[in-house]
């Protein structure tokens, strides 16, 4: 007898058929999306997962922009519940000041896959020329476990110490490219605000003292420095995102134990 695939074969066919080898995996700020662009074929490749409500999404992507007309979007969604498979659908892309936006219509309780053709990485921000959104991204992360390792382990603990130390040492390799070093210092405030306050509000509440006072250190720097609004909230969202896997890891690690 010849019997159809399980649903969760065609499921796992959007990672294996569209996140292709040479793709570079890209930082998402919501963990239910996977993102990947193949610099060779200038590809910019989206997994969404929903599990939420049908509707509308934006995705937004603001470290890359069109490299050459026209830039297209290939949709495809599988609703295993409702047995519809790699079924093409439609997304339409757009350019802003931000960067790039995708906007698409999901069911409830599906995969979609995404491929934007013919885009390229932004190779620096608006506001700190020389400083790629991408590094931008790998400080906040650095710091956001900086800042969790020292409250759950104490200012002076070795492992607090050598996060710390990976901060100033990325801090260092962006100063040493920069015309001018004092470039980096209100962003790189900016990102410890985000990481003090995200460390804080998990430690010791949401209305707390200190977390208080970090929020609101971060958005009075925001204002001071007029960034991009999508760069802010990807320094936000990233710590939020670091922060939840730092404290996940360490609750499957106390379970193991």
């Amino acid at each position: 007898d010849v019997k159809l695939p399980h649903p969760k074969f065609h499921v796992f066919g959007h990672f294996t058929r569209f996140l292709r080898p040479g793709s570079e995996m890209l930082h998402c700020t919501e963990p239910w999306i996977v993102a990947m662009y193949l610099p060779a074929e200038t590809t910019l490749t989206f997994v969404v997962l929903n599990r939420h409500g049908a509707g509308n999404y934006l995705l937004r992507a603001p470290a890359f922009t069109a490299s050459r007309q026209p830039v297209t979007a290939r949709a495809l969604i599988t609703q295993p519940k409702e047995q519809r498979f790699l079924v093409e659908t439609t997304a339409e892309v757009s350019f802003t000041e931000a960067g790039l936006e995708l906007h698409l219509e999901l069911p409830t309780e599906a995969v979609c896959t995404i491929i934007v053709s013919q885009v390229t990485r932004v190779q620096s921000t608006r506001t700190v020329p020389g400083v790629t959104a991408g590094q931008v991204t790998d400080l906040a992360v650095l710091a956001t476990l900086a800042a969790v390792t020292e409250r759950r382990n104490g200012e002076l603990d070795n492992r607090t110490c050598a996060a710390w130390s990976r901060v100033e040492h990325a801090c260092e390799c962006i100063v040493a490219t920069l015309p001018v070093p004092s470039q980096l210092d209100g962003l790189r405030q900016l990102i410890l605000h985000a990481a003090w306050g995200v460390a804080n509000e998990r430690a010791f509440g949401q209305a707390s003292k200190d977390a208080c006072a970090c929020w609101e250190r971060f958005h009075k720097e925001r204002e001071r420095l007029r960034m991009n609004d999508d760069l802010d909230w990807a320094i936000f969202n990233t710590a939020w995102a670091v922060e939840s896997r730092a404290r996940l890891g360490m609750e499957d690690s106390e379970g193991e134990a």
